[in-house]
């Protein structure tokens, strides 16, 4: 059985959601993108700290910029599979813009609402952890469709 006939069945085993294929794919590509990068992004971390430096946030910092350009790309061509090549141009430069936005603004949230997991709710770091980073994904999936990916 193949995966379209899958997730075909799957949609009508759940009568009150109604959701196109293409766009349960297009969510699976999202989820199966943002673990690989999360894996790249900590390999960054532990290798620019053996080989280039023991400050842990310079190598913080400097994994989390390539891993979020990764992450563009890769959305850019595997989850939203634009058609046009990216040029040195002040749309892609908005385009760009628009994806580290939309970034930021789900890593805040992810950020803020572990804080209040953890302070006001008293709940565990690791339930904590999982929480803020399941809300982080939804909001940065809503943001890369409907802000900066929308034309595609």
């Amino acid at each position: 059985m193949d995966v379209d006939n899958l997730l075909k069945k799957a949609v009508k085993i759940i009568p009150f959601v109604n959701i196109e294929l293409d766009h349960i794919k297009k969510i699976i590509r999202f989820v199966i993108l943002g673990i690989v990068n999360t894996l790249l992004d900590y390999l960054l971390f532990e290798l620019f700290l053996l080989y280039v430096s023991e400050q842990e946030m310079v190598c913080r910092f400097l994994s989390i910029i390539i891993a979020m350009f990764n992450s563009f790309f890769l959305n850019y061509y595997f989850v939203f599979k634009v058609k046009d090549k990216l040029r040195l141009n002040v749309r892609s430069l908005k385009l760009i813009y628009k994806f580290f936005t939309s970034n930021g603004i789900a890593m805040l949230i992810n950020y803020l609402s572990f804080i209040g997991l953890r302070n006001i709710f008293e709940v565990n770091q690791e339930e904590s952890f999982v929480m803020s980073t399941g809300l982080s994904v939804i909001i940065n999936y809503l943001l890369n469709t409907i802000f900066v990916f929308n034309k595609y």
